[in-house]
């Protein structure tokens, strides 16, 4: 016998560790992504319906995603956005105050290795997130995800219990 599945032993975990994650993943109902699962049933890409998230194994994105950081790790990213395509007011206000000052810097970018703390918005299925850990070593982590789908969906990808065990090593 294999043993419980990697959502099913993340599922067990955050029982405990962050309960409005797993009662999350147990609601029932229509969802508008789904996870791609290669051979092994982890996530490797995100349906989106029409088209894919990564378009590619989400651990070359990570890869990039690490790359990245690692050459500019003091940045505000944003994506372009139309404000008429956001639903409400504050969401308009924030992401264009953010595109207007994606780019400046107001202080010296601090060596990686004395990062004290670390703020990935994105988790996505979250294969990165272990990486940029290692590579930055901070001292805190925090991870936001806008979509809840997303999070649920990391649950087959990441293996949280890991995560959060190296991180308190």
């Amino acid at each position: 016998m294999s043993g419980p599945s990697l959502f099913q032993k993340n599922l067990l975990f955050l029982d405990t560790a962050l309960p409005a994650l797993a009662a999350l993943a147990r609601e029932t109902g229509d969802t508008l992504t789904g996870p791609v699962l290669d051979a092994d049933g982890r996530a490797v890409d995100i349906d989106l319906g029409e088209s894919r998230f990564y378009n590619r194994p989400e651990s070359e994105f990570a890869a990039e995603q690490v790359a990245s950081w690692t050459r500019t790790p003091n940045r505000v990213v944003v994506n372009a956005l139309d404000p008429d395509s956001l639903v409400d007011e504050a969401t308009k206000m924030v992401s264009m105050k953010l595109s207007t000052e994606a780019g400046d810097t107001l202080l010296a970018v601090p060596p990686a290795d004395r990062t004290g703390l670390l703020v990935v918005i994105g988790i996505g299925l979250g294969l990165h997130i272990p990486d940029l850990i290692r590579t930055v070593s901070p001292r805190h982590v925090v991870l936001v995800e806008p979509i809840e789908e997303f999070a649920v969906h990391s649950m087959q990808a990441l293996d949280w219990v890991s995560l959060v065990q190296d991180c308190k090593a």
